[in-house]
């Protein structure tokens, strides 16, 4: 059994106590940091089971892990992957096997910004999960952080950002299993948000063909192309989760007899 770690990243430096499964908490300032912290703890190589990562995530596709938030500079995106990809193979080598890799960062798993981020991480970090939201979330923290915080005490807000405590009153503790929680392993989204496949299937009615990774197709007579199968897919499907490919990677060919079309990504 290995370790649950619990990750204040900048602004969310509060007295954090193990709580919630979660059996060590380190208060960090950038991803290297925190590395470099698991280190001193001694948690040796792939003892990590879960790692739960608290910071700003105020767009879609954006988990801000460094005290200052500069515009497209050291944000965490696909854009930014290589900026951060000597530190992600360190972690790499703390996450086990089968870890899971948890980013209470608000909204930045929302919409197909959030697909790609989540499917950029479980390419560079493959056989873990990665999970983030696509809901605001909420901290109950002091503003000079004099109020110790129970690790895992991160509460869904909603579609919409409140100031506002009492708005979050009554409102349940963010978890993989939370209705908002977006998970990806290997390149794929395996766990999608049900607002979001609704909306999906919604823009593109009855134009999927009879694979279960299909987003849909913009006409009748296009299917998938063959998908790399992997273990995680029927068990997901068995229970009403529809894993699909991250839009980028998604292309469809046509059918034989169908209409010839040069293959594309699914729009």
């Amino acid at each position: 059994m290995g370790d649950n770690v619990w990750g204040g990243g900048p602004k969310f430096n509060a007295r954090w106590l193990p709580a919630n499964g979660w059996t060590t908490c380190i208060n960090f300032s950038s991803l290297g940091n925190l590395v470099e912290q698991m280190k001193d703890k001694k948690i040796g190589p792939g003892g990590v089971d879960r790692l739960g990562i608290v910071a700003h995530g105020d767009a879609a596709g954006l988990v801000q892990l460094t005290g200052k938030y500069i515009p497209g500079a050291k944000d965490l995106t696909v854009a930014n992957r290589q900026y951060y990809a000597k530190d992600l193979q360190k972690l790499k080598s703390y996450l086990a096997p089968s870890g899971w890799l948890i980013f209470f960062s608000c909204v930045a798993a929302r919409g197909r910004a959030g697909d790609k981020l989540l499917g950029m991480l479980s390419r560079v970090l493959p056989g873990r999960t990665i999970v983030g939201f696509t809901t605001f979330g909420f901290v109950p923290v002091h503003p000079l952080m004099v109020n110790p915080l129970a690790a895992g005490d991160v509460y869904v807000a909603g579609f919409d950002r409140s100031s506002n405590p009492a708005h979050y009153k009554g409102k349940p503790r963010q978890t993989i299993w939370t209705a908002s929680a977006k998970w990806a392993k290997n390149g794929y989204i395996i766990r999608q948000p049900a607002d979001e496949l609704k909306a999906y299937q919604k823009r593109l009615p009855d134009k999927r063909c009879g694979s279960v990774f299909c987003l849909g197709h913009a006409r009748f007579g296009d299917v998938c192309t063959p998908y790399k199968r992997h273990p995680e897919r029927d068990f997901f499907h068995a229970f009403g989760f529809r894993p699909m490919p991250i839009p980028d990677g998604a292309y469809f060919q046509p059918s034989q007899g169908g209409p010839k079309r040069k293959p594309g990504p699914v729009r």
